[in-house]
C-alpha cells in the first residue's frame, strides 16, 4: 500500500528547458550591461551556450562542485568576471547575477493538472520533492502540498544514488516498498528508485520507448493519470 509519493521537480512537473534558458539569458544581459568590458574580450563567454561550457570547464576543474549546482554557477560567475578583468567586483558581481539566475529559475509554468492533482494526493499522502536541481520549493506555489524537499546541493550528491532515496525514505516515515517516486528520466529516477526498493512512475509525456531491464512500476503521459495509477499500486 502507497503511503507517500516524491517527486522529480525539473520536466516532471514543468518544462524546464524554457525555464533556464530565459534565466541564463537574462544573467548575460545583465552582466554584459553592468560590466561593458566583457564586451572587449573576444575570449570571454557572451552567450548562454558559451557560459554553458565555461561552467563546465570550471566544474572539470573543481570537482568537489560536481553536486552543488548553485555553488558551482557562483564559482563560474565570480571567474567569469575575474577573467574579464572585474576582479575586485567579482564576488559581488557573482552574488548579483545568481539573485537574477535564482529569479528566473523559479518562473515555472507547470504542466496541465499538477496543481490540482497535487492537491488531490496531499489529502491521502505524504508528498516530497527529490531534485537534482537547485529549485528552492518554497518559492514556487505549490509548497504547502509537500512535506519534505531534498536537492543536490543540500545532499552534495545526485540521484541515482541511494543515499537520495534513503534519504527520503527516512523524512516519509514509511517502508521504501510503500513509497512511489515519480520523474523523467529513466536512469536519475526509475532506476535509481527501484534500486532501493521503492516503486517508480515513469513520466513520459513524449512517449519515448524503455531501453532498460529494469522497468518502471507504470508509465504516465500526463500529470493527471496519477492519482488513478497510484491507486492501482
Amino acid at each position: 500500500m502507497i503511503k507517500a509519493i516524491t517527486f522529480d521537480l525539473d520536466d516532471t512537473l514543468w518544462n524546464n528547458t524554457p525555464v533556464l534558458l530565459k534565466a541564463e539569458q537574462d544573467v548575460i544581459e545583465w552582466l554584459l550591461t553592468h560590466f561593458p568590458k566583457i564586451n572587449d574580450h573576444q575570449d570571454v563567454a557572451t552567450t548562454t551556450n558559451e557560459f554553458r561550457d565555461f561552467k563546465d570547464q570550471v566544474k572539470q576543474a573543481n570537482p568537489a562542485l560536481t553536486h552543488q549546482v548553485t555553488n558551482l554557477r557562483k564559482v563560474a560567475l565570480e571567474q567569469f568576471l575575474t577573467h574579464a578583468g572585474y576582479s575586485e567586483q567579482s564576488i559581488e558581481g557573482a552574488a548579483q547575477a545568481m539573485e537574477i539566475f535564482l529569479h528566473g529559475r523559479h518562473q515555472v509554468n507547470y504542466f496541465d493538472y499538477v496543481e490540482s492533482v497535487l492537491a488531490e494526493l496531499n489529502q491521502q499522502y505524504t508528498l516530497g520533492v527529490l531534485t537534482n536541481g537547485n529549485v528552492n520549493i518554497k518559492r514556487l506555489s505549490i509548497s504547502d502540498y509537500f512535506d519534505f524537499a531534498f536537492c543536490a546541493d543540500e545532499l552534495n550528491t545526485s540521484k541515482p544514488d541511494p543515499v537520495f532515496f534513503q534519504t527520503g525514505i527516512q523524512a516519509a516515515k514509511v517502508l521504501a516498498e510503500e513509497i512511489v517516486h515519480v520523474g523523467d528520466h529513466p536512469e536519475y529516477d526509475v532506476i535509481g528508485a527501484k534500486e532501493v526498493g521503492l516503486k517508480a512512475i515513469w513520466f513520459n509525456p513524449k512517449q519515448n520507448s524503455w531501453d532498460y531491464h529494469i522497468k518502471p512500476d507504470a508509465v504516465i503521459s500526463c500529470i493527471s493519470e496519477l492519482p488513478r495509477v497510484i491507486n492501482k499500486l
